[in-house]
């Protein structure tokens, strides 16, 4: 009887178990680059923030691997010109691009490659929108900056739907000891409801 008992309960466990090893684990971008699962190929367009950055994204391994949408607090990108350096906050495919979508992650079949578009911010006001020419390559966010992305992740999460590109950039630029007049100077009118939302951020 008390093998019975086992035999049962393994075939009742087996579906489970099964359904949660073959489930397809997403992984965050920095993390994939650091492991050295994926490597990211990557250039500027001539844009300050929003879909910024282009590139090409490698599976380096010989399985799948999923990469997830979300970059979670950002990851901070190096540029090898003297362009703005850029904070990618989200990863799509470039074709059939969706910035509304509701996919949480990229696939890539072994040793495959795909095209990708990353939604990005500036991290540098005063210098030249990242080109064509320049390429970008992940590196170590500096503590100010961690601080902000930290910031705008949390009131994100509590104010959703809130939070507009504009008013995340300004942030980011007022974190750097920018003021409104020097931002203004540099892009133009900054309407009160952007200004109000990134003051919020950074008390949060």
């Amino acid at each position: 009887m008390k093998k019975k008992m086992i035999l049962w309960i393994a075939v009742l466990l087996f579906p489970v178990t099964a359904g949660l090893f073959g489930q397809e684990v997403s992984f965050e971008l920095g993390a994939a680059i650091s492991a050295g699962d994926v490597s990211l190929s990557l250039s500027g367009n001539g844009k300050t923030m929003g879909l910024a950055l282009s590139g090409t994204l490698y599976n380096n391994r010989e399985h799948n691997i999923s990469i997830s949408v979300s970059i979670g607090s950002g990851l901070y990108f190096n540029n090898s010109g003297s362009g703005q350096n850029m904070i990618a906050t989200r990863i799509f495919p470039t074709f059939g691009i969706n910035v509304d979508t509701e996919a949480v992650s990229i696939s890539l079949s072994p040793k495959g490659e795909i095209t990708v578009t990353l939604n990005a911010y500036c991290a540098d006001l005063l210098l030249d929108n990242p080109t064509t020419e320049e390429t970008l390559s992940a590196g170590v966010m500096p503590n100010d900056l961690q601080t902000v992305m930290s910031q705008i992740s949390r009131y994100e999460a509590d104010n959703p739907g809130s939070v507009t590109p504009n008013a995340i950039q300004l942030a980011i630029w007022r974190s750097r000891r920018e003021s409104r007049i020097s931002i203004s100077r540099k892009v133009g009118a900054i309407s009160d409801k952007d200004w109000d939302i990134s003051t919020a951020i950074l008390k949060y």
